[in-house]
């Protein structure tokens, strides 16, 4: 693709109009105007408007109004309103057309004429003979002039039988036939029998696709100036095979004109892989295997031994027992199904191959998309424009009828081209693991290993070939049910200690699994789930959520997955504390400051305890980590999420007995860089607003519920009013404490800043610190010093360096603030 004027030029663009031999009834102006009114009254008849109102209609057609008609009918059988643009050309490049390709603006009949007299001078004085001419067909590369007689006789009967004639341009850069040898830039001259072989390579095809190549004769003619090579091409049939449509404006039925845009595309597309050079052939012969190579295997890579069956693919795994536990029975199984009952599987096929394509897949993946990107760009460039919004005409059906309407480039495809091929990768992939899982259902996963030695041998005993044994309520959970003759293997299970410390064993029924069946979707554990990431499991709740929600599989597989996700939260937070308990207990703080960090170590550890008493299920507590739970439960709740009807005056008392502790510790702090080790941009005054707003809020709920209790006895007006302004204050403050507040922080697992994130897994790195830090806005301004002061503390990663570094940022945050006083003086000195 070349560039000329600020503009990339395809190498190939192709334009085609079609005329039609000039018949059917010229309508007088009063014919017009009767024409105009009914197809006025037929639009608001399809519109639905009132007859009565369509009687009174009076169009008003003036005589400009025919004279536009007649102009139209003119051009129509000149062939130039019929023009079929590929969307590459502009009107400039059409009048370039017109100029150096006379035949495009020719009458059948003038074209007819035009042949006899012309061809035969059009070739050089060496060329001419008494029997050749430039123009070339199915047959012939220089047509004698007994063949261009035949072609013209042919036409006369075309002409006379009413057929259309097609007239196309094939228009070609010259930068791309040079690069392709076809062209020599010095002479000027081109490889016309190179040229002539492609399009008589492409025509049968192109004939085909419109369903003319039975009954269509072509011929064609190249043409040349110094900036590009054009190559004139002409259709027609004697006796028309193309369908007819009715057009009201000439009051005749006439035969279809337009080809496809489709036939277009291939037109351009057949000849230009026929002009390559043989080395360019080869190249894109060889971008092109490789490309399929990648594909195979990438394909079988999907269904390696090794990813199926290693313990270290456990997710993938896990993608595939879902994938095959929701799929349909007695039916076909394909990716690119719509059915309802496939699409649970596709949700976990898709997921299987996001993993595969991040992980065992990833080369292969990167190199499959660019080796598709170089491909697709050699193409683009071939015969596609890259500016958007140029405007071409294009042509759709409507009811059967043809609609012209003006249209715009899109620019490149070259992303949509490649998304195509992406997808199409998938669905084959998606194909292969559906044939995988047919020929190969997922095992269940043993667990005969986790029993005792003793109890290996019962099971052994009665099932040498034991794959899984569970208790009933275990199986039903997994959606199994007990087969009606299956007789259970008793197990010694320890329940406890006796009167005298001892350990007491009962007998507990267990099944195998060849003696259950599957009754509904395997439900998977939440140990299995919470494998996924945060974010898919998430999708897959609001998937689950388009089903019906009283279906008993969608309803336990949705509590399955919103348990793994609180699970999963829980685990993100327990990390979050260890982190901040761990930043606090290095800390060496100033006197005034030691309150502070004590009552947040203090809270850090009560969440923490908290954390893991909701881990474990209740039936699995004591009365005591039971009652614990439920205390710190209400203590740690956030003040957005608690009830109203909770906030009593003895539990706001409570809670603002807590705050006002908190906030008077807080308020002692001197040095604002312990504010920051709970949260990297977290300044005094910030805390301390939050605090506030916390007992704000307090206050409002109780004042509600308060208000609440007295209705339940009383109906006063006033209360009820009063309600309603409390409500909206508490909209605002919870505007205002949005994001803020430490429950939130963590709420449903989500990490409440980016910065947090960094302290997750790890303590902050040198980049992450000095991210964290100049991310956003600080107390103060930190100099060079302070952060290399406080990175290579950091980095030393010792309880003597951390402390030797807060006694460094006190040092230097003095110093500042000393520099800083005293150029204030010195200013106001001056």
């Amino acid at each position: 693709m070349a560039t000329k004027q600020g503009k990339t030029v395809p190498s190939i663009v192709f334009i085609l109009e079609y005329t039609l031999p000039q018949s059917g009834k010229t309508l007088t102006f009063k014919e017009y105007v009767d024409y105009m009114q009914r197809k006025e009254a037929t639009s608001m008849e399809s519109e639905q408007t009132d007859s009565t109102e369509i009687e009174k209609l009076n169009i008003e057609v003036t005589e400009d109004d025919y004279q536009g008609y007649l102009k139209r009918r003119e051009l129509y059988f000149e062939g130039r309103e019929e023009l079929l643009k590929s969307d590459d050309v502009d009107d400039a490049f059409l009048d370039t057309i017109a100029e150096v390709v006379p035949e495009q603006t020719f009458s059948f009949k003038e074209y007819v004429e035009y042949m006899n007299r012309t061809y035969a001078t059009k070739m050089s004085e060496d060329e001419i003979t008494d029997e050749r001419t430039p123009l070339f067909n199915e047959t012939y590369n220089n047509a004698p002039k007994s063949e261009v007689q035949k072609i013209k006789g042919k036409l006369d009967q075309a002409y006379q039988n009413g057929s259309p004639m097609w007239k196309g341009v094939l228009s070609f850069d010259n930068d791309f036939l040079a690069k392709e040898g076809l062209y020599d830039k010095e002479k000027q001259t081109v490889n016309q029998e190179l040229l002539k072989e492609a399009v008589r390579s492409a025509m049968p095809d192109i004939l085909g696709r419109e369903g003319i190549q039975g009954s269509a004769f072509w011929w064609g003619d190249i043409h040349h100036n110094t900036d590009n090579i054009h190559i004139h091409i002409g259709i027609s049939e004697i006796e028309s095979n193309r369908s007819k449509i009715f057009y009201a404006p000439r009051q005749q039925w006439e035969y279809k004109g337009h080809f496809s845009q489709k036939t277009m595309k291939a037109m351009k597309s057949k000849v230009y892989n026929q002009l390559l050079s043989a080395d360019h052939k080869t190249r894109l012969v060889l971008e092109q295997q490789k490309i399929a190579n990648l594909r195979t295997d990438l394909l079988s890579g999907s269904t390696q031994k090794e990813l199926m069956e290693d313990p270290k693919h456990q997710l993938a795994q896990f993608y595939l027992q879902q994938v095959y536990n929701h799929l349909p029975e007695n039916t076909k199984w394909r990716y690119g199904s719509n059915a309802v009952n496939m699409q649970q599987s596709k949700f976990f096929l898709k997921k299987f191959m996001e993993n595969y394509f991040k992980n065992d897949g990833k080369d292969l993946y990167k190199q499959f998309q660019e080796a598709n990107i170089n491909l697709l760009k050699e193409y683009e460039n071939a015969y596609q424009a890259v500016e958007k919004n140029r405007a071409y005409e294009k042509m759709r059906k409507v009811d059967g009828k043809e609609v012209h309407t003006t249209a715009f480039t899109k620019g490149s495809q070259l992303s949509v081209a490649l998304e195509k091929r992406m997808k199409e990768l998938e669905e084959r992939i998606g194909n292969q693991i559906l044939r995988y899982l047919r020929d190969h259902p997922p095992k269940e996963e043993s667990n005969i290993a986790n029993f005792s030695k003793g109890n290996q041998e019962r099971i052994l005993a009665v099932f040498p070939n034991a794959v899984a044994v569970h208790q009933k309520k275990s199986w039903e959970k997994q959606g199994y049910q007990i087969k009606p003759d299956a007789k259970p293997v008793p197990l010694l299970l320890n329940v406890g200690k006796d009167e005298d410390g001892m350990p007491r064993f009962e007998e507990v029924d267990y099944y195998e699994l060849s003696q259950v069946q599957l009754v509904a979707p395997k439900k998977p554990s939440a140990s299995q789930i919470l494998q996924m990431d945060e974010e898919d499991i998430i999708d897959y709740i609001e998937f689950l959520k388009q089903y019906n929600p009283e279906d008993e599989g969608i309803k336990a597989e949705l509590g399955a997955y919103k348990y793994a996700l609180k699970l999963k939260g829980l685990e993100q937070q327990e990390k979050l504390l260890q982190q901040g308990l761990s930043n606090l207990s290095k800390v060496n703080p100033l006197a005034s400051d030691q309150g502070f960090v004590n009552c947040k170590i203090k809270d850090f550890q009560e969440r923490l305890t908290l954390i893991r008493l909701q881990k474990v299920p209740n039936f699995a507590l004591n009365e005591q980590q039971i009652a614990q739970k439920h205390e710190l439960s209400k203590k740690y709740k956030s003040v957005v999420q608690i009830p109203i009807n909770e906030v009593t005056q003895k539990y706001l008392q409570q809670r603002l007995l807590e705050l006002n502790q908190e906030e008077k510790l807080a308020e002692q702090v001197q040095d604002e860089g312990v504010f920051q080790l709970l949260l990297p941009s977290m300044e005094k005054n910030a805390y301390l607003e939050f605090i506030d707003l916390q007992k704000q809020i307090l206050k409002t709920k109780a004042r509600i519920c308060d208000n609440n209790d007295t209705l339940k006895v009383i109906d006063d007006s006033k209360l009820r009013a009063e309600n309603g302004r409390l409500f909206n204050e508490l909209k605002k403050l919870y505007a205002k404490i949005e994001g803020r507040e430490f429950e939130e922080q963590f709420q449903g697992g989500r990490f409440f800043h980016q910065e947090a994130k960094m302290s997750v897994s790890q303590s902050y790195s040198q980049k992450e610190l000095i991210q964290s830090l100049t991310k956003k806005k600080l107390p103060t301004n930190l100099s060079t010093n302070y952060l290399r002061g406080l990175v290579l503390a950091l980095n030393a990663g010792k309880n003597r360096n951390y402390e030797s570094l807060m006694a460094k940022i006190r040092s230097d945050k003095h110093e500042e603030d000393e520099e800083k006083r005293e150029e204030r003086r010195e200013g106001r000195s001056r």
